[in-house]
């Protein structure tokens, strides 16, 4: 009985405000704003609290909580934006010179097709890419970012280089 009072003691001497988790937003400005999440409008207009900062609608580009660590870069066919974002690939076909149209699988839904310009991709893995590939572009032994031009990495391990004017494909894929 004598260990009762002081777990009484520590429990009325504890912070009675719940701590809220911690969420960070990253906007169309380059700094990142922190705070506790007090809404999230239907419109993606997000306040935060302590310290306080708002983000209109239209500029949020990412919520994500602080404490929460992001998911694994993908191992399977995937594209990274030129932005960064990573989006999973089904399959991907040519819609025409300056449009790869992805087929993205998200959840249990069935593929649905995303035309994205070839000036928004950075990195496109039509295959899965070996176990050893660095998350960061910048770390692919075959990348030189000294050189501006586009890289083509084959599956027998030869680089071209040049520049990706178009893409052409079918249902058996792009070239």
């Amino acid at each position: 009985m004598t260990l009762f009072p002081a777990l009484l003691a520590l429990a009325l001497a504890a912070d009675p405000k719940p701590a809220f988790p911690l969420f960070v937003a990253h906007t169309t400005d380059p700094t990142a704003k922190a705070g506790t999440l007090a809404k999230l409008a239907p419109d993606f207009a997000v306040t935060l609290t302590e310290p306080a900062a708002a983000t209109p609608t239209g500029e949020l580009v990412s919520l994500r909580r602080a404490d929460r660590p992001l998911p694994a870069p993908p191992t399977t066919a995937h594209v990274r934006l030129a932005n960064g974002d990573l989006l999973r690939l089904q399959d991907a076909t040519a819609a025409d010179d300056a449009t790869l149209t992805a087929f993205l699988r998200l959840g249990d839904a069935r593929p649905q097709p995303l035309a994205l310009p070839l000036t928004a991709l950075s990195v496109v893995w039509f295959t899965d890419p070996p176990a050893d590939t660095p998350f960061d572009p910048a770390g692919y032994s075959w990348f030189d970012p000294a050189k501006k031009q586009d890289a083509l990495l084959l599956r027998n391990g030869d680089i071209v280089r040049g520049a990706v004017e178009k893409l052409a494909g079918d249902a058996e894929g792009v070239v």
